[in-house]
């Protein structure tokens, strides 16, 4: 979601409320999430045989427009399942990947050692949006991460999207800091 001229913003710290021990997320399992305007959402750690989904989720014009080929998106995949503390989520429902996220915890040595969450990729199939199921990843990216013991969770998101910036403003994050970017030239 970064892009050219990006906000950073990060969760009123009144937001992070504190899970419960013992209902961490594991990969594989799943957290059903319920409300009066989300569908029955099951929010687990994405598999590989998600990622067609999860591509057409990012196709959408409203997020890249564009996606990788399903090579790359295996190699990519299986790279994030190497890395540490980050992990590729998806929402279904009714047995369909109606949404994904990705969350990176990151150990950090700054802020007496405390972690933080970097919360990037939402996206939500378009007949699914306006239902709450942005909300509930989102609140699941904030349990996650307050059971890591977290001091934040960020996110970034393109200047053009105005309507994205709103939500999350609804949700509780604040435009916070000064975002800087530069794209790294490809080697051909």
């Amino acid at each position: 979601m970064a892009g050219a001229g990006t906000a950073a913003a990060y969760p009123r710290k009144r937001r992070f409320d504190r899970a419960r021990p013992g209902t961490r997320l594991k990969a594989g399992r799943e957290r059903s999430v319920t409300g009066t305007r989300t569908p029955q959402l099951h929010i687990r750690a994405a598999g590989e045989h998600d990622l067609g989904a999860i591509l057409a989720l990012y196709a959408q014009p409203e997020m890249d427009g564009a996606s990788t080929t399903p090579e790359r998106a295996r190699e990519v995949f299986r790279e994030i399942a190497r890395t540490p503390g980050y992990t590729l989520y998806v929402g279904e429902s009714d047995g369909n990947v109606v949404a994904t996220f990705a969350l990176m915890i990151m150990p950090n040595i700054g802020h007496c050692a405390t972690p933080a969450g970097v919360l990037e990729d939402i996206a939500v199939a378009p007949a699914c949006q306006g239902q709450g199921i942005g909300r509930a990843l989102v609140a699941e990216a904030m349990r996650l991460c307050a059971l890591a013991g977290c001091y934040k969770l960020t996110l970034s998101s393109n200047m053009r999207r105005a309507a994205a910036h709103a939500f999350y403003e609804r949700l509780g994050f604040e435009r916070h800091g000064y975002s800087l970017r530069i794209d790294i030239p490809q080697r051909g």
